[in-house]
């Protein structure tokens, strides 16, 4: 809510900072001078949450308008790029693949990520180098060398951004199809009383 309020164009991460920081303040403003209104809203935040969690469903899918058309557009675009996407999976999952599995006993989130970056910064190279060689040494048409070359990272973040697109598109039809269930219907209705409230809390 406050991103919005906030009226930020990107939600850059210093962004989010601020405007969870902002909201901090404000939830601890709220406590201090209504307690029991504070409780009340922090049973409607964690009946909302817990309804997200339960039903698989993302905070965005209700923030936006339901448009059949343009679902419809978004699965043609993804069965359209299919062979694309299947181009850049099979080709990069083995790098794609190789810090998760290093790291797969490692419990603690945090080294997930502070070691997957930098291993993927340098694995990445190495592995386009290493394909390149076998092209060149299998391959005597240069220009198919440097296509299948060129191609390599753009199929990569590509079947990265289809996956993710795979899965709100998924969400939404889940969504869309449930849309009139009494579940559904009472997660717009609590999202609505969390907006209204966070609404009427910056305004003071």
């Amino acid at each position: 809510p406050m991103m919005i309020k906030n009226k930020a164009d990107k939600f850059t991460q210093p962004e989010k900072f601020k405007a969870d920081k902002k909201t901090i303040d404000i939830l601890n403003k709220f406590f201090e001078t209504d307690s029991d209104g504070f409780t009340k809203f922090s049973e409607t935040v964690k009946k909302y949450t817990n309804l997200l969690k339960k039903n698989k469903i993302r905070d965005w899918i209700l923030e936006h308008k339901k448009s059949w058309i343009k679902l419809i557009l978004e699965i043609f675009v993804l069965l359209s790029t299919f062979p694309f996407f299947l181009f850049g999976l099979i080709n990069n999952i083995p790098i794609i693949k190789l810090p998760n599995i290093i790291t797969r006993n490692v419990k603690d989130r945090n080294f997930h990520t502070s070691f997957q970056f930098p291993t993927y910064m340098f694995l990445f190279p190495v592995y386009y180098l290493i394909i390149f060689i076998l092209l060149w040494i299998f391959t005597d048409i240069w220009y198919i060398k440097w296509i299948y070359v060129t191609l390599l990272p753009i199929s990569s973040l590509f079947a990265q951004w289809y996956w993710i697109k795979t899965i709100k598109v998924w969400s939404k039809l889940k969504y869309y199809f449930g849309y009139n269930k009494p579940t559904f219907k009472t997660m717009r209705d609590l999202r609505k009383t969390i907006l209204d409230k966070m609404d009427e809390l910056t305004k003071d």
